[in-house]
């Protein structure tokens, strides 16, 4: 029976320290955004940023739980199926999905970052539950994404559990944004 050697054990941490580097980016890229957003609210004089968190309730938990699941779900197979074309795709379709997938990212960050400025108490409030889960399960995802695209050895076995983890992750993080409304 062969054990596992130390290169594959290696390549497992490598993806969590990934992960971990993309989260801790994406945070501070949203602190930053908010911060300046909310400097600049000061200086306009009285106007408001536009409130941008709906308000809550839903009827429906679990039919409302599948709505930010698809939503949010949508995002999350375009970075996995990126993740997967990257590997093979040539040079410059590998830079047209990374570009696409960092004004992605950057369109997600400027609006929560307006949210937080608009309202940081009742953002994170609302954030408190879910949010960290997202963030989880999306900088995992950007993770396999980024091991793929610069080709570094990653094993099927580890985009396959990553892909799951981050799926299950983000179908937790929608029940409980349901449930903390």
């Amino acid at each position: 029976m062969r054990r596992p050697s130390l290169t594959v054990a290696r390549r497992g941490q490598g993806l969590a320290v990934d992960t971990l580097r993309l989260a801790a980016g994406f945070t501070g890229l949203v602190a930053i955004g908010a911060a300046v957003l909310h400097l600049a609210e000061q200086g306009l004089a009285g106007n408001q940023l536009p409130d941008v968190v709906s308000p809550a309730g839903a009827a429906d938990e679990l039919g409302e739980a599948g709505r930010v699941l698809l939503g949010n779900g949508r995002v999350l197979a375009l970075v996995l199926g990126a993740a997967l074309l990257a590997r093979h795709a040539p040079a410059p379709a590998a830079r047209a999905i990374t570009a696409v997938l960092v004004a992605i990212a950057a369109l997600n960050a400027f609006a929560l970052a307006t949210a937080l400025a608009a309202s940081p108490t009742r953002t994170l409030s609302a954030l408190a539950l879910h949010g960290p889960l997202e963030l989880l399960a999306f900088s995992l995802a950007a993770a396999l994404y980024r091991r793929h695209h610069t080709r570094n050895e990653t094993r099927v076995s580890h985009s396959a559990a990553g892909a799951l983890s981050s799926c299950a992750v983000l179908a937790l993080a929608a029940v409980l944004e349901v449930r903390s409304q």
